[in-house]
């Protein structure tokens, strides 16, 4: 099985999600081997955490919190093939995606929403360069 390893720092690309999220953490990513038979064939997984601490802790809130951070997801995975394309893969098609929030709330600590996506491409890898 061949591996391809390359880091992933998360984009965030609207004010509204800079705002959003204070904070958000490196993406990683892995590639495996989709098919001994087609070596240039190589499925990407994408990971996106992000947290922004909660001032507002209404259902309403947090509901709109919650779908501004999916939309944040969903445009990241959207640009991922994009980035692939720009480096890696001469073709590229987003296969699954998950996305998950969790609320904590913790005793002398703001309480926080972190919201997780992780995101999957079946990828042609471009040739080699000849040197």
């Amino acid at each position: 099985m061949r591996v391809i390893g390359f880091a992933k720092s998360a984009l965030v690309t609207t004010f509204a999600a800079a705002v959003l999220f204070t904070s958000v953490g490196a993406g990683s990513a892995t590639a495996r081997l989709v098919s001994p038979y087609q070596a240039n064939v190589v499925n990407v997984s994408i990971s996106f955490n992000s947290q922004s601490p909660l001032t507002e802790t209404s259902e309403k809130a947090i509901s709109i919190l919650q779908k501004m951070g999916r939309k944040m997801i969903y445009k990241m995975a959207r640009e991922e093939c994009q980035t692939l394309r720009s480096t890696i893969a001469k073709t590229c098609s987003l296969t699954s995606l998950n996305v998950s929030s969790q609320l904590r709330q913790q005793h002398n600590r703001p309480n926080s929403l972190h919201i997780n996506g992780s995101a999957q491409f079946a990828i042609t890898l471009k040739p080699e360069d000849a040197d």
